[in-house]
C-alpha cells in the first residue's frame, strides 16, 4: 500500500514537473519570438531611413550599423538575421533596385530563403515581385517605390520657385538672366541655380537664404530633392525653365527629367 502511494505522489510529481517545463519552454519561445520581430523591425526602420536618406538602400547590414546615424542598430542584430541586395532590376517601367532583410529560424539555416517567394516566381534578384516566406518576419525595399512620390515632391518644389519668377515678370516685363558674379545666360542657355545666387557649398552645408535680383532662394529651391543643384533655362525674357535630374533611370535606361517651364503668353 505504501509503495503504491509512493508510487502514486512520484508519478504526480514528474506530470506536474512536466508541465512546468512545457509552460516555461512556451513563455521561453514566445519571449525569443517577440525579441525577433522587435530586432526585424527597428532594423527595417534602419533601411528605410538609410533609403530615403541616400537614395539606395545598404549594400549590407554591417554597412547600415556602420552609418553615421545608425549606429544604435547594432543593439539589433542578431544571429538569425539575413540581408541580401538585388542588381539592377527592370519592371518595364523603371530600373530599381531591390533589398530585403529577414529572420527565419529552420533547420536548414535558411539558406535558400532568397531564392524562395510566396506572391509570384523567381527570388529575390529577379522576380518582378518578392515576398517572404510564410513563418518568418521580413522586410522588403524597393527604390521604385520612392518613384512617383519624389518626383511629385521636386515639382512642388519646382512650382514654389516659379512663383517667385513670375512674381518678379509682373513687375519687371522679363526673367531675371545676370548671375551674382555677372555672368548673363544666353538664349536657351542653362546654369545651376546654387551658381546663379552665389552659393557655392552642397545640399547638405545650405543653410539659410539667398537673394538673386531681389528674390529669395532657399535650400529647397536652389537644390532638388535628391540634393543636386537645379538648373535655371533663360529662353527670353518671357520664357524660362527649371529642370533637375532624378538618379534613376526609366526602363530603356534614359534618366529622368523633371522640368517645369514657365511661358508668359500675350
Amino acid at each position: 500500500m505504501y509503495a503504491a502511494f509512493v508510487t502514486a505522489v512520484f508519478a504526480m510529481m514528474a506530470t506536474v514537473m512536466i508541465n512546468v517545463a512545457i509552460k516555461y519552454d512556451s513563455r521561453t519561445e514566445t519571449m525569443r519570438e517577440g525579441r525577433i520581430r522587435a530586432e526585424q523591425a527597428r532594423i527595417a526602420e534602419g533601411i528605410i531611413a538609410f533609403t530615403d536618406e541616400r537614395g539606395r538602400p545598404p549594400s549590407s547590414l554591417d554597412e547600415l550599423v556602420a552609418t553615421v546615424g545608425f549606429e544604435q542598430l547594432r543593439s539589433s542584430r542578431n544571429e538569425w538575421q539575413k540581408y541580401q541586395m538585388s542588381g539592377l532590376l527592370n519592371d518595364g517601367t523603371w530600373r530599381f533596385e531591390r533589398a530585403a532583410s529577414w529572420t527565419a529560424i529552420r533547420k536548414d539555416g535558411a539558406v535558400g530563403y532568397a531564392s524562395e517567394n510566396s506572391c509570384g516566381s523567381g527570388g529575390l534578384s529577379d522576380a518582378a515581385s518578392w515576398c517572404g516566406s510564410p513563418g518568418s518576419v521580413w522586410h522588403r525595399v524597393e527604390t521604385r517605390e520612392r518613384f512617383s512620390d519624389e518626383i511629385a515632391q521636386e515639382k512642388y518644389r519646382q512650382r514654389r520657385t516659379l512663383q517667385l519668377l513670375a512674381d518678379y515678370w509682373t513687375t519687371r516685363q522679363a526673367f531675371p538672366r545676370t548671375g551674382v558674379g555677372g555672368q548673363t545666360l544666353a538664349t536657351g542657355q542653362l546654369l545651376p541655380l546654387p551658381v546663379l545666387v552665389g552659393y557655392s557649398g552642397t545640399a547638405a552645408t545650405c543653410t539659410g537664404v539667398y537673394t538673386w535680383m531681389g528674390l529669395p532662394f532657399d535650400c529647397a529651391a536652389l537644390f532638388d530633392v535628391w540634393g543636386n543643384p537645379v538648373g535655371y533655362q533663360f529662353q527670353n525674357d518671357r520664357y524660362v525653365l527649371l529642370a533637375s535630374e532624378a538618379p534613376f533611370s526609366t526602363a530603356d535606361g534614359q534618366r529622368v527629367i523633371v522640368a517645369s517651364p514657365l511661358n508668359i503668353q500675350g
